[in-house]
C-alpha cells in the first residue's frame, strides 16, 4: 500500500489540495492505516480528483488553483428550488385560468338556456348585429365555434365574414349611370328659393346655389322643381295669389303719401305739401319732398331721386 508524501512548505497547493488534506496525510485522503483494514465505503467526489503525487513536479507549478467542486453546465437548472415570487405568480395564473374557465362556461349555459326558450324559431339579426358576431366569430375557427355552441351555426358565422369582406371592395354602386342624384336637402332648399322668389328663374337659383358653395346643373333644377309641381318663373309670376305677393316682396315694398303742413310767410299762410315714404320691412319713414304745388315734372324727379343708385332712399327690388 502506498504511503503518503511529506506535506508542501507552503501553506496551500496550486491543486487545490487544502493545507489540513496534507498534514493528516494518508488518513485525510480515505487510505486505512498501516495494519488495519476498513469496510469499503461510496466514492466521493475529492476521492476521484488527482492526488499531488500523480502529477510531476514540472506540472504542479503551472497548475492553477481552483476551487475543489465538480465543473456543471451553466445551463443546468435542475433541482432548484421555485422561489416565493414564482410560485405566487403560478398560483395567481391558475386562479385567473380557472376563473376565465368559468366564465365560458356560464356563457356557454347562456346559450343553450336561450337556444331552448327559442326553439327552433329563425332568429332576426340587424347588419350590425351580423357584423359584430363575424368579426368575433372569425377569430375562433370553425373548430372552437362548433364547441361553444353558438347561437348560430359556424358556417354561417364564417359566410356573414365573407360577406363583409367582399362588401369591402364592391364597387357596383358607385358605377350607376349617369350623374349621381342630388341630395335630399339641396332640394329641398331648390324648393324653397323657387316657392319664395317667384320671378327667380332657373339660371338664378342656380347662380345663388353655387354662393353656398352648392354645384347644381340648370337642367337638374328644372326637373326638380317639375317634380313639385312649380311652374317656370314667368308662369309663377301670372299664377301667383295675391295673399302670396306682399309676403314675397314684403323687403321691397313701400307707402307713399302727403301730408299739409301750414306755414307763415310774408304773404301770409301757405300750404305746403310733404311727400314721405314708408318702408314696410323696417317701417322707416322717410321725408321724400316738399312743394307748395307738388306737379307731375315734381313727382317725376322726386321718383327718380328715390330709386338712385347711389343717393336713393328705396331699395331696388331684384
Amino acid at each position: 500500500m502506498p504511503t503518503a508524501q511529506s506535506p508542501s512548505k507552503s501553506a496551500g497547493h496550486a491543486c487545490g489540495v487544502p493545507q489540513s488534506e496534507r498534514q493528516t496525510g494518508s488518513h485525510a485522503r480515505g487510505h486505512p492505516p498501516r495494519g488495519r483494514r476498513l469496510a469499503p465505503t461510496t466514492p466521493s467526489y475529492s476521492n476521484s480528483q488527482p492526488t499531488c503525487k500523480s502529477i510531476p513536479d514540472s506540472d504542479m507549478r503551472s497548475c492553477r488553483a481552483h476551487p475543489s467542486q465538480p465543473d456543471l453546465d451553466p445551463s443546468y437548472t435542475g433541482a432548484m428550488l421555485t422561489t416565493p415570487v414564482e410560485m405566487m405568480l403560478f398560483a395567481i395564473a391558475g386562479w385567473l385560468n380557472e376563473e376565465q374557465r368559468h366564465k365560458i362556461e356560464f356563457l356557454q349555459e347562456q346559450v343553450r338556456v336561450f337556444q331552448e326558450l327559442n326553439g327552433h324559431r329563425r332568429l332576426r339579426f340587424t347588419n350590425d348585429q351580423r357584423r359584430r358576431l363575424a368579426a368575433k366569430g372569425k377569430r375562433l375557427g370553425r373548430k372552437v365555434l362548433r364547441e361553444l355552441g353558438a347561437i348560430v351555426t359556424p358556417d354561417t358565422i364564417l359566410r356573414w365574414h365573407r360577406e363583409l369582406i367582399a362588401r369591402k371592395y364592391d364597387g357596383s354602386a358607385a358605377r350607376t349611370p349617369g350623374r349621381p342624384r342630388v341630395d335630399t336637402e339641396v332640394r329641398q332648399l331648390i324648393v324653397e328659393m323657387a316657392a319664395d322668389n317667384e320671378r327667380w328663374g332657373y339660371s338664378r337659383i342656380v347662380g345663388e346655389l353655387s354662393k353656398l358653395g352648392v354645384v347644381v346643373s340648370r337642367s337638374s333644377v328644372r326637373r326638380i322643381l317639375l317634380e313639385h309641381g312649380l311652374e317656370p318663373a314667368p308662369e309663377r309670376l301670372e299664377h301667383m295669389p295675391w295673399a302670396k305677393f306682399p309676403r314675397t316682396h314684403w323687403a321691397g315694398l313701400a307707402a307713399a303719401d302727403f301730408f299739409t303742413i301750414e306755414v307763415w310767410s310774408r304773404f301770409g299762410l301757405v300750404r305746403y305739401s310733404v311727400l314721405f315714404i314708408l318702408e314696410l320691412a323696417t317701417r322707416r319713414v322717410e321725408i321724400a319732398g316738399i312743394s307748395p304745388v307738388p306737379k307731375g315734372l315734381w313727382m317725376e324727379q322726386i321718383a327718380r331721386n328715390l330709386v338712385d343708385e347711389m343717393a336713393g332712399v328705396l331699395p331696388v327690388a331684384a
